[in-house]
């Protein structure tokens, strides 16, 4: 999501109170950003630290593989510290090829949609925001000899907007951010 729906940021719609308060509680960074219009650009400036250049048709079906992992990735630097690293996500990983660009940047363990089989499927055909918090609090509830660095991809706020308090962009954000200010 973007920080258009949140007054804590600036905007104009007050869509997440509840994530404004763990902002305001907490630390905002200002002075980062995820350039591009597309989730594998965000991804690839978060966990690399690049600027997601990619090569050839910008929406093509190729995804994550127009980008290599030919330096440090922040996974990496966690495996190097010695932590556990692990990404969840309840959507496919299989959608351009995401499962194979987070082998690539080093993650340790990938959890995807495999993990919430049989659950209610909603935006992006995944489980909701909830069932991907709650699958979060059993691997931090574990016992575990190492600290750990885990990244989660949220689907509940993904266009076509379809979530458990219904379809609009106000719906999906006030889900968003109730499920966010649970967690």
């Amino acid at each position: 999501f973007s920080p258009e729906y949140s007054l804590h940021n600036g905007w104009l719609y007050d869509y997440m109170p509840r994530t404004d308060q763990i902002q305001k509680d907490g630390i905002t960074f200002t002075n980062y950003m995820a350039p591009g219009c597309v989730s594998e650009h965000a991804h690839t400036s978060l966990l690399q630290g690049i600027i997601p250049i990619s090569y050839g048709d910008l929406f093509s079906q190729d995804g994550y593989t127009a980008f290599s992992a030919d330096h440090d990735t922040l996974p990496e630097f966690f495996n190097k510290q010695k932590y556990n690293t692990t990404f969840l996500s309840t959507a496919s990983l299989s959608f351009l090829n995401q499962r194979d660009y987070l082998k690539k940047v080093w993650y340790q363990t990938i959890i995807g949609e495999e993990a919430f089989s049989g659950k209610q499927q909603w935006a992006f055909s995944a489980a909701a925001d909830e069932e991907l918090y709650k699958k979060t609090e059993e691997l931090i509830n574990q016992k575990n000899d190492k600290p750990y660095f885990l990244t989660l991809q949220t689907i509940s706020s993904h266009q076509p907007r379809h979530s458990p308090y219904g379809d609009t962009v106000e719906d999906t954000f006030r889900y968003t951010d109730d499920q966010l200010g649970n967690f």
